[in-house]
């Protein structure tokens, strides 16, 4: 077809001038390529087993003044892994070491970091990652009406991340309330329902273990659902008490595994 639309003395020409598009294209291919492999993970932005409650100790007494990150997560989490990822660009890191302190903290197959989070001053995880942004001395979450946007990290930008932290650092303190300034009830509550929770990731390790090895158990996947859809209601509820809404929450649906 391209013979009969273009004569002798054109065809040359045009045959010359898509050959040179393709080949530019292919080169943006490669460059992109290139970029993206040699875009590596940071030390610092790693899940890994460690002293994490003990480093925790140390940054509360440190005379840095910077607020301090605090990331809970796991490497067979992908939400955790772009969250790493992302932090660990050109366009994040810097951004995130000017105005934090940031430490990972490794919750393996959904184990309990009970004694890390009531230092924060929190009744547990609700999913990972979660990022909890306090002050320099660890007396105030700075956001814990917004925990739940992390879930979800790989669907966030940069800009979407550092537009929620600076939110945090925005805030006037007090504005966004402590866990143990809620009502009592409210805190039972939560407490309560935060240990049965537990009590299903306990339940649900040794089949995430398998899941990610690959012998997915049959039972795995229905298990999953249930903790997800149960710890889904217990972080928004708890988001919105920290904003403000300190009304008792309408008990979820049980927790059946």
């Amino acid at each position: 077809m391209l013979l009969a639309v273009f004569d002798e003395g054109t065809f040359p020409m045009v045959a010359a001038r898509y050959c040179l598009i393709l080949c530019l294209l292919l080169w943006c291919a490669v460059v992109e390529a290139d970029e993206s492999s040699s875009q590596q993970r940071l030390a610092a932005y790693t899940f890994t087993p460690g002293e994490y409650l003990r480093h925790y100790q140390q940054a509360l007494v440190s005379a840095d003044e910077r607020p301090l990150l605090v990331v809970l997560g796991a490497e067979w989490c992908h939400d955790s892994r772009a969250l790493a990822d992302v932090f660990s660009t050109t366009a994040m890191h810097p951004w995130l070491v000017e105005r934090f302190r940031i430490q990972f903290v490794d919750v393996g197959y959904l184990q309990s970091r009970a004694r890390l989070l009531g230092e924060i001053g929190y009744p547990g995880y609700y999913g990972t990652p979660s990022v909890y942004a306090l002050s320099a001395d660890g007396q105030q979450l700075l956001n814990g009406d917004a925990i739940a946007f992390w879930h979800n990290a790989a669907s966030h930008t940069v800009q979407d991340m550092q537009r929620e932290l600076l939110k945090a650092l925005d805030a006037p303190l007090g504005s966004v309330q402590n866990f143990s300034t809620l009502p009592a009830p409210v805190q039972a509550y939560f407490i309560e329902h935060t240990d049965k929770l537990q009590d299903g990731f306990d339940a649900l390790s040794p089949l995430l273990r398998a899941a990610v090895e690959g012998e997915k158990p049959a039972q795995f996947d229905a298990a999953w659902k249930a903790v997800r859809e149960y710890r889904g209601v217990l972080q928004q509820q708890l988001d919105k008490a920290l904003g403000g809404d300190t009304q008792l929450p309408q008990e979820p649906a049980p927790l059946a595994l």
